[in-house]
């Protein structure tokens, strides 16, 4: 039997069956406020390295891309849970969503664990590797160090966020994301201003404790909902059907960890360009501000469209209504542009109070004006790519925008940067413009692929 009773199909009713307007609503607000509550921590994280200094900064920065680097696979067992937990729910078969989910909460105790490890093996060299200053390679080993625990809380819940948003619980994620917030406001500054003054170890420090009280939060919410035995890790556990489990879901994760992969070693790559530069730490530091502003902006709200619109796709295909989910598409993506226009006018034109607010390091402050007027522009291209490849991505289709990023991202950029800085002399700008440009070229294939591909013939 698929349909169990007692299951609260509220928020599938409303995806599935009413206003394209009215789903689109249930699913962005609480991401939307859950992304901006990210990036308020972490922007508040940037803030207190600020007030140290431009090393600290750096070394958050460098940190910070490693720190995504061990979380790759959660991101494709998240990618995988979410596309069958959202297809499952959109059938109405609860038996095999709770499975899911179940399986990919066991997967998630394992990589965390694991990664964290690994990044402790890892964090002394990762700084060299990358071309680093001593300075920043002292202080961000030793931040690292601390930082690669947060992998086992942070992985259980991204995995548990992920199986929330596809049977359409999207606020439950958001208040766990508030509760982490306060507490991570709270413990910086315990940590790192008064009294015990940490530096930017104190940040690693609050953010486990921080993601250890968020995980609580979340795994209390589970219990309490109609998936609660997918808490029951020991159920029927078998190795093979385990291992079944594991493909499936990797099947379509792994596509989009590869992906995620890419860009993550291609900014590790512009990271050791910027060290070619005249300046390397206030290159590396105003990378970092700049990312992060645009990030807090315009990525993290578009991002949060994009895993609005994947359960919103997943569930209507589930359902059988396939030109549903691409409408849908379509609409989730032209609201994510109107809104990134705004933004881009904005970080173009505030450039300089923006970066102020950030640095007081008139070097770093001069570079992260470059980066946001550079990059401003192409905010709206941006939310189209980051959009529709989440639509796709809730359809289990990923290895086709897998192999689509590689080749701009990583293929076409890296060169695109490198002559810039080298052959035309434009030193960190040379970077930034690259980056400017593979950009606005994926936001273009985006909408062919998304167009004209089968994307909605995808099996899970």
């Amino acid at each position: 039997m698929t349909e169990s009773t007692g299951i609260n199909y509220k928020e599938r009713q409303i995806i599935v069956h009413g206003s394209p307007w009215a789903a689109i609503w249930l699913m962005a607000w609480p991401l939307l406020l859950n992304h901006f509550i990210i990036s308020l921590a972490s922007s508040y994280d940037l803030y207190i390295a600020g007030t140290i200094g431009p090393v600290a900064q750096a070394s958050i920065g460098i940190a910070g891309q490693f720190w995504y680097f061990l979380v790759l696979l959660t991101v494709a067992l998240s990618a995988g849970t979410g596309a069958l937990v959202s297809r499952y729910f959109g059938a109405k078969n609860i038996n095999r969503a709770v499975e899911a989910s179940r399986q990919s909460i066991f997967f998630a105790i394992c990589f965390g664990i694991s990664s964290s490890l690994i990044g402790l093996l890892c964090c002394k060299y990762i700084f060299i590797l990358v071309g680093a200053s001593k300075e920043v390679c002292e202080a961000g080993a030793k931040y690292l160090s601390i930082d690669v625990f947060t992998q086992i809380p942070f992985t259980l819940i991204w995995v548990i966020n992920s199986i929330l948003r596809a049977k359409g619980n999207a606020r439950a994620p958001m208040i766990a994301w508030a509760i982490m917030l306060i507490a991570i406001l709270f413990f910086d500054n315990i940590f790192c201003i008064y009294p015990l003054k940490l530096g930017i170890n104190g940040i690693a420090l609050s953010w486990i404790i921080s993601g250890f009280i968020g995980l609580v939060f979340e795994l209390y919410i589970v219990y309490q909902s109609s998936f609660k035995e997918s808490l029951n890790l020991s159920k029927n556990f078998k190795f093979k059907k385990t291992k079944l489990w594991f493909r499936r879901i990797l099947n379509i994760g792994l596509p989009a960890c590869i992906q995620d992969l890419a860009w993550v070693l291609t900014n590790f790559y512009l990271i050791k360009l910027l060290a070619m530069t005249s300046n390397p730490d206030a290159s590396q530091a105003s990378w970092t501000i700049g990312l992060r502003i645009e990030e807090v902006a315009g990525g993290m709200p578009i991002y949060a469209l994009g895993m609005a619109v994947a359960t919103i796709v997943g569930q209507n295909l589930g359902a059988g209504k396939l030109k549903r989910a691409k409408k849908f598409g379509f609409q989730v993506a032209m609201v994510g542009f109107i809104y990134n226009t705004f933004i881009g006018f904005i970080l173009f034109n505030f450039a300089s109070p923006i970066a102020h607010l950030m640095t007081h390091d008139p070097n770093v402050h001069e570079l992260t004006v470059d980066y946001l007027r550079i990059n401003g522009p192409i905010q709206p291209m941006i939310a189209i790519w980051l959009i529709l490849y989440g639509a796709m991505q809730g359809a289990g289709y990923t290895a086709i925008p897998m192999w689509t990023t590689i080749f701009v991202i990583s293929i076409l950029r890296l060169p695109i940067c490198y002559c810039l800085i080298t052959y035309n002399h434009l030193e960190t700008s040379g970077v930034f413009l690259g980056v400017a440009i593979t950009a606005f070229i994926m936001g273009i294939v985006s909408i062919f692929q998304f167009n004209f591909n089968k994307w909605q013939d995808q099996k899970v």
